[in-house]
C-alpha cells in the first residue's frame, strides 16, 4: 500500500508492505518541507525513513519526525556531498538533542546501486561511483600531487599535503555512521573501509577534472582575476544534488513501483543503457514534481508505467506542460497531490483515494 502526503511542492510517501521495516513496519521515503508537517499524519510504528537527497523540500520535515518517531534506520545516498548536506542539516537543527542525533548518527544507512532492502527491492541511483565531474563515470588514478601544482598557478593555493591525505568527515569520531547494506554477504568494515577510499579518491578525482576543464577553457588563464577563478571553481564543484537522489524500484508477485526522488535525465539515459528491464514499473513516482528537466518521451516508454503520481504545489513551472502530454500521449494515468491550473481554469484536479486493479491501494491524502 502507498499514501502519498500532501506535502505541497514537496515529497512524501508511506510505502507498506510485509519486507519492510520491523514486524511489518512501513517506510517513509522522504518527509515534505517543514511546514507540511508530516510527523502528524505518519502511523506511530514508523522506524524507517529514506532521504531521496538533501533539498529542503524532501528532507524539511525529517526533524520533526525524529523528534516524535522512534526511527531505527534512516537510509541516506552513497555520497559524499549528500552525506555532507544531510549531516550539517541534521547537526544544525539537534545540536541540543544530543540523544537523538548520536542515535540518528548510529542508524544511517547509506545507498547506492545494486543494494537491496529486502528480497523485492533494488537501489537503481546514486551510481557506485556518482562522478560529476568525469562522464566516464568512474574513480580513476591520478597524480595529485602534480594535479594541485598546476591548480596553484591559477592562484587557488590550497594546502597540497591535506588534499593529498583527505580523510573523509565521516571518520569522525563524533558521527560513528553505520556505514552498511541491508546484504549479509558484506561486513560494516569492509563497507567502510571501501567508503573512505571511495571517498578520497572522489576528493582528488574533483581536483584533477578541475584541473583539467580550467585548461581547457579559453576564456579563463593564469591572469584571470580571483573572482572569475573561484566562479568556475563554485559552478565545477556545483553537482545538483538531484542526480545524486536514491532511485528504488520495488517488485512483487502482483505490483512494481519505481520511486526516483529527483533524479534528472543523465540518470535514466545511464540506467537505460546499463539495466533497462530493472527500470520497468507499474507504478512511477514523477521525479522532480514534473519538471520537463527530468523526463523524456524514451525515458517513460523504458519505465512503461501504468499510474503515474506527481507531487507538486500547482505551480507555474510544476508539472510542465511538455511531462504531462507525454503521459497522455503515452496512456499513463496520472494523479495528483494538488490541482494543476492557469489563471483562468484547472487543467488537472487534485486526486482523491484511487485503488490500482484492487492489488495495491494508493492513497492521497488531501
Amino acid at each position: 500500500m502507498l499514501d502519498v502526503y500532501n506535502a505541497g511542492k514537496g515529497d512524501a510517501f508511506l510505502f507498506s508492505h510485509q519486507c519492510y521495516g520491523i514486524n511489518c513496519c512501513p517506510l517513509l521515503i522522504d518527509t515534505g518541507t517543514s511546514g507540511a508537517n508530516i510527523h502528524s499524519k505518519v502511523p506511530r510504528n514508523l522506524r524507517e525513513v529514506m532521504i531521496t537527497h538533501s533539498h529542503a523540500d524532501h528532507i524539511g520535515g525529517l526533524v520533526d519526525i525524529l523528534n516524535n518517531r522512534r526511527i531505527l534506520t534512516l537510509y541516506i545516498p552513497y555520497y559524499l556531498p549528500e552525506i555532507l548536506a544531510i549531516k550539517k542539516f541534521l547537526y544544525s537543527r539537534l545540536s541540543t538533542n544530543t540523544d537523538i542525533l548520536n542515535r540518528v548518527n548510529r542508524d544511517i544507512v547509506l545507498l547506492k546501486e545494486g543494494d537491496r532492502l529486502c528480497r523485492h527491492s533494488t537501489i537503481l541511483n546514486p551510481s557506485v561511483s556518482p562522478i560529476a565531474y568525469n562522464t566516464s563515470n568512474e574513480l580513476i588514478d591520478i597524480d595529485i600531487e602534480k594535479t594541485l601544482e598546476s591548480l596553484n598557478t591559477f592562484g587557488l593555493k590550497l594546502d597540497t599535503k591535506a588534499i593529498m591525505k583527505y580523510v573523509s568527515p565521516l571518520a569522525n569520531k563524533q558521527l560513528h555512521t553505520r556505514i552498511k547494506i541491508h546484504n549479509n554477504e558484506r561486513s560494516s568494515s569492509k563497507d567502510k573501509k571501501e567508503y573512505f577510499t571511495r571517498a578520497k579518491k572522489f576528493v582528488h578525482n574533483f581536483f584533477f577534472t578541475l584541473e583539467d576543464a580550467l585548461s581547457d577553457n579559453s576564456d579563463l588563464s593564469i591572469d584571470s582575476s580571483k573572482l572569475e577563478i573561484a566562479k568556475f571553481v563554485n559552478s565545477h564543484f556545483k553537482l545538483t544534488a538531484n542526480d545524486a537522489s536514491i532511485v528504488m524500484r520495488y517488485k512483487d508477485d502482483d505490483e512494481s513501483y519505481l520511486f526516483t526522488g529527483d533524479a534528472g535525465i543523465k540518470v535514466f539515459n545511464r540506467l537505460i543503457l546499463k539495466c533497462p528491464s530493472k527500470l520497468q514499473a507499474n507504478v512511477l513516482k514523477v521525479p522532480h514534481h514534473g519538471s520537463k528537466e527530468n523526463l523524456t518521451e524514451e525515458i517513460l516508454e523504458a519505465i512503461k508505467p501504468k499510474i503515474a503520481i506527481l507531487s507538486h504545489n500547482g505551480s507555474e513551472y510544476h508539472p510542465s506542460d511538455e511531462v504531462l502530454d507525454m503521459l497522455e500521449l503515452l496512456g499513463i494515468a496520472d494523479y495528483h497531490t494538488n490541482n494543476v491550473s492557469t489563471d483562468t481554469y484547472t487543467i488537472v484536479k487534485k486526486t482523491g483515494d484511487v485503488s490500482h486493479k484492487g492489488k495495491e491501494d494508493i492513497y492521497f491524502d488531501n
